[in-house]
């Protein structure tokens, strides 16, 4: 399948409306964590709880995205032999799962689950599908968390992701065939999330370290 096909298929499957509501969803997510445990616990607990709290906020929320759309739907999946939940987005060809990098858009954990639906799915990818009735492709909402050098910035903006992308592995999770900035795309819902203080160039600064960067 060629990008341009990829493409045509995320925007008839994928509306921008619910791609806008799932970057908002990160948005919440990482702002309602952190806030959450600095109330709650302690700087050390805190470091250590927050992963945790930001993933269940976020599922929470792409779930009640999911239910906003007639044609996308939310189910609970789970790894054999696995005590984690994880959320799955059904949007027709599409199954996507949220996942948290260290960098925008770098690769993630080999799990079971991921590893799983890229090898069962993405042979799409290469060959487009003929029967859109169960998920073909597998996508990833991939996030991050802000990174900041100075000491006063990180203790006040910490609570921003630092990216949003929705990509495509490759089967193996060993590349993405496909990836979509979503600061980029939606410049709009980053600046309506960013600090009131903050003016035009200051959120394309920050839009700008949203990009993934490429090592030789």
């Amino acid at each position: 399948m060629m990008s341009n096909e990829l493409n045509d298929l995320i925007a008839q499957h994928l509306p921008d409306q619910f791609m806008r509501a799932a970057l908002n969803s990160v948005f919440l997510a990482h702002r309602n964590a952190h806030d959450l445990c600095q109330r709650e616990f302690a700087d050390p607990e805190a470091l250590n709880t927050i992963g945790y709290v930001r993933r269940g906020k976020l599922e929470g929320y792409l779930r009640d995205a999911a239910n906003r759309f007639e044609k996308i739907t939310a189910v609970n999946g789970k790894a054999d032999g696995s005590g984690w939940n994880h959320v799955e987005l059904h949007a027709g060809p599409f199954i996507l799962t949220c996942n948290t990098v260290q960098t925008p858009a770098a690769p993630v954990e080999k799990a079971e689950f991921r590893m799983t639906l890229a090898e069962c799915n993405q042979l799409s990818l290469f060959d487009s599908p003929d029967d859109f009735e169960r998920p073909a492709v597998y996508g990833m909402l991939l996030h991050s968390r802000s990174n900041w050098d100075d000491r006063d910035d990180r203790q006040r903006f910490g609570h921003l992701p630092g990216s949003g992308y929705l990509v495509f592995p490759a089967p193996g999770l060993e590349y993405y065939v496909h990836e979509i900035n979503l600061f980029e795309r939606f410049p709009d819902v980053v600046a309506a999330n960013v600090p009131n203080e903050w003016d035009e160039d200051a959120t394309l600064r920050f839009i700008a370290k949203s990009r993934k960067v490429n090592v030789a």
